[in-house]
């Protein structure tokens, strides 16, 4: 990616989940003595310079000086990931961003060359999305490891939330997405996410070769 086309070239991160099954919020998870969230801001200024992290109105988040942060609409709360997808995407459409990488907080295995990979795909191969697919059936699509085209996206999440649909994976579909296979992937262990305790801690050891440091 070059720098001239570094300031077209942005990020979503989801950070308004309640984070109920790990029991305390994801964002905020100790990750080698940074909010985790933090680390992934940081992680993703690499290659997007205009990064977009999307929270629940008065939901604590830590500081964020390399992001923006803009809250899902409070009539549209719980409604799922789409509708935080569709926050940033406006929010990137402001600042005439053509195309954006998708994550979330609790990518703990994220690293910048799976950015740079699926926003290269996505300019070299002229379509409008790219996601990550499990090789092995039943070929389960992962949206917060993604790229896509910032207007197609937006106009699409706009109509589909009108209809009332809520899955990400429906905006994939619409868009017709290049489905990448895991194993072709930089790092298919990118796709890792941590969403209950055990999972935070096995994570943690295996990054940090101890197990993460108590609250409370």
């Amino acid at each position: 990616m070059t720098t001239a086309n570094k300031p077209t070239t942005g990020a979503v991160l989801l950070a308004g989940g309640r984070s109920s099954r790990m029991g305390q919020p994801k964002a905020w998870l100790d990750w080698g003595g940074k909010p985790l969230l933090t680390h992934l801001v940081e992680l993703v200024h690499l290659s997007c310079t205009h990064i977009v992290v999307v929270g629940a109105p008065g939901q604590p988040l830590p500081d964020l000086p390399r992001a923006t942060r803009v809250d899902d609409p409070p009539e549209r709360l719980g409604m799922g990931p789409l509708v935080g997808l569709h926050t940033g995407l406006q929010a990137l459409a402001h600042r005439q961003v053509e195309v954006a990488f998708l994550g979330a907080c609790d990518g703990v295995a994220m690293q910048s060359t799976h950015v740079e990979f699926v926003v290269g795909c996505l300019r070299t191969q002229g379509v409008d999305a790219v996601i990550p697919v499990d090789d092995a059936p039943p070929h389960y699509a992962h949206p917060l490891a993604s790229a896509v085209v910032v207007d197609k996206a937006l106009a699409v999440t706009t109509k589909l939330l009108d209809q009332g649909v809520r899955r990400p994976v429906r905006l994939f579909q619409q868009l017709g997405a290049l489905e990448v296979p895991a194993s072709q992937l930089p790092d298919p262990g990118v796709l890792a996410t941590c969403n209950t305790p055990q999972a935070y801690r096995a994570a943690y050891l295996a990054r940090w070769g101890q197990n993460p440091p108590t609250t409370g």
